[in-house]
């Protein structure tokens, strides 16, 4: 409006107009009023007065009045004045005038800018009409949308009320069910569960809000929250049985993402189904299948089902032998795949017992088979429609295969013809006679066959002797015999079979077999006796040979007995000697590391270098007289543990780098990358083998390098379940000539007597090497050329552990179970010796390393001391008097009980097999043997600390 108005009036007026307008809007005053305004129109000049003010009549109106009251003015009267003014004065109201000038120029600035910003502000008052009215609409569009939000929400109580019934009903449900429902939020604590659930993990209306892990310690799932945590993220349901301990019930556990409608996971639900009787139900089925599935692999005869295409889909091992055709072969092929020759004849057979549903039974089947074209064979069969329910009909099959009992019925006809031929050769007499009406031997007239005429010296034309006259050629002893034998067999009826002598003409000695039986009718009565008469003079002489073998044969078990007693005696001996041998030196090795801590002139540091020297010899010495005694003897204990041969190579690589360094020798060992990482093995022994090669290459290389490999041997593998390893050992050094190579491997044997003297040694080494590969089911040998080197070669084989692999072996058999010291300075030891020597000695090197050490004689005193005192590590002895260490490690731990565990280490100059497992198996927690080595002990006592 004020733009409107502003521009109707002449430019003198717009500024008051404006102003006046203006101040009307913001209602400063009821009325503005304005006057003197001088306005020139044409050559007269006017007087202005402006009045603006609101309507009187609405107060609340936004109408404004303008009033404008003009007056006409007389025309002035022009008079010229003079001023007479200084040249100072002139100059100042000229520049008055300048200013005067300037402000009426940005009087006209301002003036026409707030002309401008009444137009914007016009054009704003325009808009805010426009989106007034742009309201006035809109709040019609919200009075229609809240009368259409008005039915919805009615709707949606509706929704609410049938919601809040499903709900009910879901809640009715969850508690009348027998399975276990459990609601989770998204961080696995329980919101919600079903009564049944209490019955699988004892929840209680208490436990809302816990964690589910809390209660799910009864159920044998120890991943529990890894399966959640899966779940949650790939939002994919998951199933598995589960068991509790205390109830032995079984459950299937089902786990599934609370999906919204937004397809958003909300947390979990896990349901508990008891499945016992599914359980029972399986394990009886698979009983069943397991008895079926023996009877049909162990039965006899052969066994087949056939499908509805006439296709083999069970095979049991004795039809694949009688087709002579492995089982995999016949799965999935056809009787012209499997017995081209018999497949016409018998497909048409079983295409009539699939449509007949009648069974062929007993049917003879004559013909060829591919593995023996050339022999025909005969079988007896019977064949029976299977219903394979969805899959329709198909053909069971038993069949027997006759072809040896026909060629036994054609052999038979042929052996009738031989077996007087045989008996001929044999020396066998038939005989057989009508018994006399009295049953007496005098009046029977026997039969005989020309075998039994010849035993007896008897001719063929002459009339055929009584069974009485034949009995008088035998001795009264052996004729007695066969009499009573003839009268037990016609009262008993019992077989009888006699061994008797018998002389010929030539007063030779014969020894006969004679077997006789009886022939009863229906009634009893005696029809026949029958019976054989056989030479068996060459298998009494055999006998009596055996007798005597048997003889010396006994004399040569008990010279065994007696050599394998004195093998024994040996081993005790060698166990006794190596205690005895490593307790002095146990002494002199520990003595000599004490002296070695000590200042020590040149030559006194030389001497103790050549004492270490000696006794480090001296115990590889009674290792290896040790270590070849037990292969010899067969005790040596071969260990089945899982480990990895990078882990074995590591080991030898830090025990042989210093001794390869210092000879400037190159040592590399290589392992095939197609080696599996876990094996299951002894890797103690293989370890001790390659101490005996590596040490032995270093020893013999005076420079160069020794490689060290292991690559996989495909073609000595045999087993899916084992890898057969090919090691070598290849150094540059002295060789060795082939005339030497062969008694390599045999005791106490090197290349010649002359290594001995440059380089030492006992000679076992190799001779342990081969033994135990022989024992770990391996092989071993060398290549060699003097002068450039030689490679020793074995390779063995070695399990790969499954699902249920072996833990890799640990140390030591316990952990410590009440806090301990973390330096050895703080270390509260206990050691209990009885050999004064090593006592003091080992109290030295303790105390040298910082250790607060009691000491005791035998394991009484160690059992009175710890009474009263308390002891961070305990040194026990096992061999002492008074009390030994194993009772009283024994009787100390059955006195600490479950609330205290100190750690106890056993030291014994035993070192055979088996001594650490013993001590283990006392109740020690590690084994130490001597010699006590200083680094070996200090390594202990920090593992232990």
């Amino acid at each position: 409006m004020n733009t409107e108005v502003t521009s109707l009036v002449h430019p003198t007026l717009k500024l008051p107009l404006s102003t006046a307008l203006h101040r009307a809007r913001r209602r400063e005053e009821d009325m503005i009023l304005y006057t003197g305004i001088k306005v020139a129109r044409d050559s007269e000049e006017l007087s202005v007065t402006l009045r603006v003010a609101l309507a009187e009549s609405n107060p609340d109106s936004s109408q404004i009045l303008v009033v404008f009251e003009v007056e006409e003015l007389p025309s002035p009267v022009v008079t010229p004045l003079r001023f007479d003014v200084g040249e100072e004065a002139a100059q100042q109201i000229t520049e008055l005038e300048y200013e005067l000038q300037q402000t009426r120029e940005n009087l006209q600035v301002t003036i026409e800018e707030l002309e401008t910003a009444n137009e914007e502000q016009q054009a704003t008052n325009e808009e805010l009409l426009a989106s007034n009215e742009e309201l006035q609409s809109t709040n019609e569009e919200l009075q229609s949308v809240n009368e259409e939000l008005y039915t919805v929400n009615s709707e949606h109580q509706a929704k609410i009320q049938e919601l809040t019934q499903l709900n009910s009903d879901i809640d009715n449900l969850l508690r009348s069910t027998d399975i276990g429902v459990i609601f989770l939020d998204g961080g696995f604590n329980i919101r919600k569960f079903t009564p049944a659930a209490s019955l699988a993990i004892n929840v209680k209306p208490s436990d809302v809000g816990r964690p589910i892990t809390d209660l799910t310690k009864s159920i044998d799932c120890p991943n529990l929250l890894d399966i959640l945590h899966q779940v949650k993220a790939t939002a994919e349901a998951y199933e598995q049985e589960v068991a509790i301990a205390q109830s032995n019930d079984y459950l299937l556990m089902r786990i599934h993402p609370y999906m919204r409608d937004s397809n958003t996971s909300d947390g979990l639900v896990i349901t508990f189904v008891q499945v016992n009787e599914l359980k029972q139900a399986q394990e009886q089925l698979r009983q069943a299948n397991i008895i079926l599935e023996n009877l049909y692999e162990a039965s006899p005869v052969g066994l087949c089902l056939f499908d509805s295409e006439l296709r083999y889909i069970r095979v049991n091992p004795a039809l694949a032998e009688i087709n002579g055709v492995s089982i995999e072969d016949h799965l999935g092929k056809t009787l012209q795949d499997v017995a081209p020759q018999l497949a016409d004849y018998l497909e048409g057979l079983f295409r009539q017992i699939i449509k007949t549903g009648e069974p062929i039974c007993n049917l003879e089947v004559r013909g060829f088979m591919p593995a023996t074209p050339d022999i025909e064979r005969c079988w007896i069969a019977s064949y029976y429609p299977v219903d394979f329910l969805k899959d329709g009909y198909g053909v069971g099959a038993v069949v027997v295969e006759i072809t040896e009992r026909i060629r036994a019925e054609e052999a038979l006809r042929d052996s009738q013809a031989r077996l007087q031929a045989a008996q001929r050769l044999a020396r066998i007499g038939n005989w057989e006679f009508a018994p006399a009406d009295d049953l007496t031997l005098d009046t029977a007239q026997p039969i005989y066959s020309r075998e039994l005429l010849d035993i007896y010296q008897i001719s063929p034309e002459q009339p055929a002797p009584t069974l009485q006259t034949l009995l008088q050629r035998h001795q009264p002893a052996d004729r007695r015999l066969l009499e009573k034998a003839f009268e037990r067999l016609i009262s008993s009826n019992i077989p009888f079979s006699s061994d008797v002598e018998l002389s010929d003409s030539d007063g030779n000695v014969h020894y006969l077999n004679i077997i006789g039986q009886v022939i009863r009718d229906a009634g009893g009565q005696i029809l026949k006796f029958y019976g054989t008469v056989m030479d068996i003079t060459e298998r009494k002489q055999i006998e009596q040979e055996l007798v005597r073998r048997n003889a010396a044969l006994e004399e040569a078990v008990t010279v065994a007995q007696v050599a394998d007693s004195a093998n024994l005696a040996k081993s005790e001996f060698l166990a006794n000697m190596s205690h005895e041998i490593r307790t002095p030196i146990n002494s002199i090795m520990v003595a000599s590391q004490l002296l070695e801590r000590t200042h020590l002139e040149a030559q006194q540091q030389r001497l103790l270098q050549m004492l270490k020297s000696s006794s480090d010899r001296l115990l590889v010495l009674i290792d290896d007289v040790l270590s070849l005694s037990r292969l010899e003897s067969r005790t040596l204990q071969f260990e089945r543990r899982a480990f990895q041969l990078r882990a074995v190579f590591a080991l030898l690589s830090d025990s042989f780098i210093s001794q390869a360094e210092a000879k400037d020798i190159e040592l590399t060992f290589v392992i095939d990358p197609a080696i599996p990482p876990d094996l299951i093995g002894d890797d103690f022994r293989l370890g001790q083998v390659f101490n005996n090669l590596i040490g032995n290459a270093i020893k013999f290389t005076p420079s160069g390098r020794v490689i060290v490999t292991a690559n996989r041997d495909t073609v000595s593998e045999q087993k899916d379940s084992e890898v057969t390893l090919y090691f070598t050992v290849q150094d540059t050094g002295i060789g060795i000539d082939s005339t030497q190579q062969e008694s390599l491997f045999q005791p106490f044997t090197q290349a010649d007597t002359s290594t001995t003297r440059q380089f030492g040694g006992t000679g076992l080494g190799l001779t342990i090497c081969r033994r135990i590969i022989e024992l770990m089911n391996g092989e071993i040998g060398l290549d060699s050329t003097p002068g450039e080197g030689s490679t020793f070669w074995f390779k063995v084989p070695f399990e790969l552990p499954d699902t249920a692999s072996l833990p890799m072996t640990s140390d030591s058999a316990q952990s410590p179970t009440r806090s301990s010291p973390r330096t050895l300075e703080a270390l509260r030891i206990l050691l209990v010796e009885d050999h004064d020597d090593n006592r003091d000695l080992m109290l030295t090197l303790l105390e040298d390393l910082g250790c607060q050490v009691d000491w005791a004689t035998n394991g009484q005193e160690f059992l009175d001391q710890t009474e009263t005192e308390d002891y961070d590590i305990v040194l026990l002895d096992c061999q002492m008097p008074v009390l030994d260490g194993y009772e009283a490690v024994r009787r100390f731990r059955i006195r600490e009980g479950d609330h205290q565990h100190t750690i106890v280490i056993g030291i014994t100059a035993h070192a055979m097999e088996g001594d650490r497992e013993k001590c283990l198996a006392a109740g020690m927690d590690d084994y130490l043997s001597k010699p006590v080595l200083l680094e070996e002990l200090t390594d202990l006592l920090q593992r232990w600390c």
